[in-house]
């Protein structure tokens, strides 16, 4: 269990970010072309296409801004250990008729080194990775949606693949299932088969005045490590 200087801590970091969202919710232009949007989520285990990272719940800031159909944003996710690794993220997207595609820049930087490399993109000395990915919608009545990902250039030399296929069940509870796959080994499984299966499950709860704080819970699979994660999130 955490002890109470680690939840208060966390108690501290939610009650922050309560008032931060808030702020920003006010003064968010929804006439122009131009969005965009500011959030966080709080995170009880950093858990990304059945693997866990770091074993230790997580702040995850992201920021977006967009115009038309392009998006630019920025992603991260910052363990509350004393991890050596943390991520920093940023991505370019385009989104037409169903399909969005989305090129990642994966960064993952040690958090010993005073320098980190961050400008190097040499294929054997970099630690960034890019990856590119499509997701399609089939349409908002029949919410099936399917994710190709393949990383091509940088720190992943196997290059590596995943497929997922989700649905979401919103008719009556608002639930999502989902299964992902890998076609050979790489950083999401040591061979080809499943590695991220189970379900989600989003509600939201009601604060002072207009205000909702969005709180999820995934129930994870990965049927080739044998491992299970129970994760539960908060959206600001």
């Amino acid at each position: 269990m955490l002890n109470t200087i680690f939840m208060n801590k966390i108690i501290k970091v939610i009650l922050l970010m309560l008032i931060v969202s808030n702020s920003f919710s006010q003064v968010t232009d929804t006439t122009s072309k131009w969005n965009y949007s500011i959030g966080s989520d709080i995170v009880s285990r950093y858990v990304w296409r059945g693997s866990d990272y770091n074993n230790s719940p997580a702040i995850q800031p992201t920021a977006e801004i967009s115009y038309k159909n392009f998006a630019f944003g920025a992603w991260g996710s910052y363990t509350f250990a004393n991890a050596e690794i943390q991520e920093a993220d940023l991505y370019l997207s385009y989104s037409f008729w169903k399909i969005k595609m989305i090129c990642y820049d994966y960064f993952y930087m040690n958090m010993n080194n005073a320098r980190n490399s961050y400008f190097t993109y040499n294929k054997d000395k970099t630690g960034h990775d890019f990856s590119l990915d499509t997701e399609f919608l089939l349409s908002e009545k029949f919410p099936l949606k399917i994710l190709i990902s393949y990383n091509f250039y940088g720190a992943d030399t196997l290059q590596s693949a995943y497929f997922e296929t989700s649905y979401k069940l919103t008719k009556n509870i608002p639930l999502e299932i989902f299964v992902g796959y890998t076609p050979y080994q790489g950083w999401y499984g040591n061979d080809i088969g499943v590695v991220n299966t189970g379900i989600c499950m989003k509600k939201e709860y009601k604060l002072l005045g207009e205000d909702v704080i969005p709180i999820y819970f995934k129930l994870i699979f990965n049927p080739q490590s044998e491992n299970i994660y129970i994760v539960a999130g908060i959206t600001f």
